[in-house]
């Protein structure tokens, strides 16, 4: 990526944590358009692709892609994918859920090693130098699992949504500021998945606009064996938590791998 960005002032106890980080995988991310409650109770959204936290384009919903998307608020809440307003539950507090299908991608061998490196998916680059596989392209399906907080309050922030690969907030970004800690649960399949990569971009751009205002800042992290983390809030406002995890893939008929996205999008500081 031709990118280039220098983080914003941050503590120097932060320093070791904050960082940029670049890469040429492309997140998915939901991204609403103000940390605010709305006064109509409806709050409007978009879905963002880019790298970094820095987005590159804004998404259609492409309802033929859209395995589940539902508002848990109370009771889980059907959307129908051509909406771009979300309406608030009844207490205000909610989280949007949003599964895509499984996409496949085929990549040159020099684009997948590029895309294990940047991702620090150190066991495939062992696995595939081990295998003599390093000339061969990268055959991967994918999915990608979405969350968005939403509401000025509430225990929403917590709650499991059942998806294939998750982020689970244990804290109330809301009630945080930068540089707080946050701690999260990444699980696969329900449980808990330790050694993924999890991190936070803070400073993204105003909603509707590719560029931000100042410098992305980021906060990186390993899961442990209970695939907890924590993580200092990069930022005030809105603030992408990602992850990515890949393994090989013994029931695909035409990828080697098999990669689950995670993307969950909140505000910090209300």
């Amino acid at each position: 990526m031709k990118f280039s960005r220098c983080l914003r002032g941050v503590t120097a106890a932060l320093a070791g944590w904050l960082l940029v980080a670049p890469a040429d995988a492309h997140d998915l991310w939901l991204v609403p358009a103000t940390c605010a409650v709305t006064a109509d109770g409806a709050l409007p959204f978009q879905l963002q692709l880019g790298t970094s936290g820095l987005p590159e384009e804004i998404r259609a919903m492409e309802p033929d892609r859209v395995k589940r998307f539902e508002l848990l608020g109370g009771a889980a809440r059907p959307l129908p994918p051509a909406i771009d307003r979300i309406p608030l539950p009844p207490t205000g507090d909610g989280v949007v859920v949003l599964d895509r299908t499984t996409a496949h991608a085929d990549l040159t061998p020099e684009k997948f090693t590029h895309y294990l490196e940047e991702e620090r998916h150190a066991d495939a680059l062992a696995r595939r130098k081990a295998q003599g596989a390093e000339a061969t392209p990268g055959r991967e399906d994918y999915t990608r699992h979405l969350k968005l907080l939403v509401g000025a309050s509430g225990d929403a922030f917590g709650r499991i949504a059942g998806q294939d690969y998750e982020i689970v907030l244990l804290d109330d970004p809301r009630t945080l500021h930068a540089g707080d800690p946050l701690r999260a649960r990444v699980l696969l399949h329900g449980k808990p998945i330790g050694g993924v990569r999890v991190q936070a971009f803070g400073g993204l751009p105003p909603y509707g606009e590719l560029a931000p205002e100042g410098a992305i800042a980021a906060a990186e992290g390993r899961t442990n064996a209970q695939g907890m983390v924590s993580l200092p809030m990069p930022s005030n406002g809105p603030v992408l938590l990602r992850s990515v995890h890949l393994a090989p893939c013994t029931d695909c008929s035409t990828a080697d791998w098999r990669s689950w996205w995670a993307a969950f999008t909140f505000c910090v500081g209300g």
